[in-house]
């Protein structure tokens, strides 16, 4: 059935609602009016002054004015071409294909999202995946499948897949299940992934906080100045203009780039690569051997703790600069990664007591690198390590270790002792 409006009588076309049982195509134009197909011979219209409601059992091929407020549920696909609208989508069975809105809000879509060129993105569930390009805000709470974002400011999502990220300009917050890809990146970043995490920073002064379950690859720009801390399972190599160095074995390793007063904290499980354009001085990377105990990954696994809480403080300093943009991330730091942080320690914990008084040192030297003017580095994080007392997480760790009997009674209060000598020193 072939369904014709001019509106042309309205000042201001109202709000346009459409309930569609199979696909929904809606194309936008100049023209004040309707024009649609649909396969049912008697689909529900309501013209009126304050609404336009269209209600079809079968397909419908919709065309209407562009920058029209349009409200929708779709049980196929939906297809939306050059509206420039606010569009608010309540439910989708199928697939999305978006281009040119104004806005996108949306409850629930069961397929795939694609979505190109709008000011904002905002959503709570998608089924598959989601591509999205040249939008400004993308706050996303959960998809299923993968996530590619090209060209954004802002971008907030838990992703059950691996996540994509190309030129985001101002901030990211997102938590992946599996691999996270950060490139370009201008802004500020607070990241977790359960696989591998690369990221390219380009911002001048970076405040980046990223985990990762595996491996880690920083690649800094050449006008990226901040203060690094690396806290990894695993061997740390780092190459800056005119040097290079591998630190074998896990630790805790900081050093800075540059002039700036940026910070980057990266933390893995397995090994750890940064490569700069710039000039890296000041490396000093710690594995301490405590009265014959090999604790370094308990004192890890601290470190971890101590660096979700910072994210999590991250993530609500960038709410309030980006509306929901960091409750995301701390959501995640707060429940599943702390959690499983805590158990991936808890496995290395063990190897490392069964390892005990076999392998323990101290190391601490510079990486050659051309004369630079004088600066202060201020490694992050150095004067809590320096100045704080030993903590109430450290102090259950040890009772946990007792408890668990990885070891004795007199071995726990050496090594708080160890650990008070070390926060004093």
């Amino acid at each position: 059935m072939k369904i014709q409006h001019d509106l042309s009588d309205f000042t201001e076309v109202p709000p346009i609602t459409l309930h569609v049982a199979g696909d929904l195509l809606i194309t936008g134009w100049d023209r004040k009016a309707i024009e649609a197909d649909t396969d049912e011979e008697d689909p529900d219209v309501v013209i009126a002054d304050d609404q336009i409601h269209i209600d079809t059992s079968g397909d419908l091929h919709i065309q209407l004015p562009t920058g029209v407020r349009l409200s929708l549920d779709v049980g196929g696909d939906l297809r939306v071409q050059s509206s420039r609208s606010v569009i608010q989508i309540n439910a989708v069975g199928g697939d999305i294909n978006i281009e040119d809105a104004l806005s996108i809000e949306f409850k629930n879509i069961g397929g795939d999202l694609r979505a190109v060129r709008a000011s904002t993105l905002t959503g709570r569930s998608i089924g598959g995946s989601a591509t999205v390009d040249e939008i400004g805000t993308v706050d996303i709470k959960d998809v299923s499948g993968d996530l590619t974002v090209r060209k954004a400011d802002t971008v907030s999502c838990n992703v059950a897949g691996d996540a994509t990220l190309h030129e985001i300009a101002k901030a990211v917050a997102v938590n992946a299940s599996g691999d996270l890809k950060l490139m370009a990146c201008h802004g500020d970043v607070a990241g977790n992934a359960s696989g591998d995490v690369q990221i390219e920073v380009l911002g001048t002064t970076p405040r980046i906080r990223v985990n990762a379950n595996s491996d880690i690859r920083c690649i800094l720009g050449e006008a990226v100045g901040a203060n690094v801390r690396v806290v990894c399972g695993s061997d740390l190599h780092v190459t800056g203009a005119g040097s290079r160095q591998t630190v074998e074995g896990r630790g805790v390793h900081t050093f800075y780039v540059g002039e700036g007063e940026g910070s980057i904290s990266l933390v893995a499980n397995s090994d750890v690569n940064v490569t700069a354009q710039g000039v890296i001085g000041g490396l000093r990377s710690v594995n301490k051997d405590m009265t014959g105990m090999n604790v370094e990954m308990d004192r890890l696994n601290v470190e971890m703790e101590r660096l979700g809480r910072e994210m999590e403080s991250m993530g609500i300093d960038l709410g309030r600069e980006f509306g929901s943009l960091g409750d995301r991330i701390a959501e995640a730091i707060g429940g599943k990664l702390r959690s499983k942080l805590e158990k991936s320690m808890r496995k290395a914990a063990i190897k490392a007591q069964a390892k005990a008084g076999k392998r323990g040192f101290s190391f601490e030297f510079d990486i050659p690198t051309p004369p630079i003017p004088p600066r202060s580095p201020r490694p992050p994080f150095a004067e809590e390590s320096a100045n704080e007392p030993v903590s109430d997480e450290e102090r259950m760790l040890v009772l946990r270790m007792v408890e668990e009997g990885k070891i004795t009674a007199n071995e726990a209060e050496r090594l708080i002792a160890a650990l008070e000598g070390e926060h004093e020193g």
